[in-house]
């Protein structure tokens, strides 16, 4: 009794070994793809603040939308982009949860055209081959 079930264990165990290995596929169209990630260094150069729209409707709430231009480290990093019709001009800047932000708190951290600030390029290439991008831009002093 002990043989049988032992021989039955030990195939259960192979087979569950062999299917975790097994590549997965879609229905008819071969291996699933990874998720492919590519990252670049650069600068944030702030190239627009103006009034924003988004919290009253005609501007005059106090709030601006701040817009950058990317510029990547590596002059040829546009060569390599995963997603090269992804703009790196007139970026909304996208910081701390919030996309637009009050005119004193933007006079307090000295943001103006012109100025530039660290940042990175974060290029996803998901497994239905669409491309998205965002950019992290780093305000704070030092980073």
């Amino acid at each position: 009794m002990y043989g049988k079930l032992n021989t039955i264990i030990l195939l259960l165990i192979v087979i569950s070994a062999v299917s975790c290995n097994a590549p997965d596929k879609r229905s008819g169209s071969g291996p699933v793809k990874k998720t492919l990630t590519k990252t670049h260094n650069g600068k944030a150069v702030i190239s627009e603040i103006a009034p924003s729209k988004d919290n009253s409707g005609n501007g005059s709430s106090g709030y601006v939308d701040i817009y950058f231009n990317f510029i990547p480290s590596d002059p040829h990093a546009p060569d390599k982009y995963l997603c090269g019709e992804c703009p790196d001009r007139k970026i909304r800047l996208f910081y701390d949860n919030r996309d637009s932000f009050h005119s004193t708190w933007v006079m307090k951290w000295g943001i103006k055209p012109g100025k530039e600030y660290t940042a990175v390029r974060h290029e996803l290439l998901r497994k239905d081959n669409r491309a998205s991008v965002s950019h992290e831009v780093f305000l704070e002093p030092g980073k």
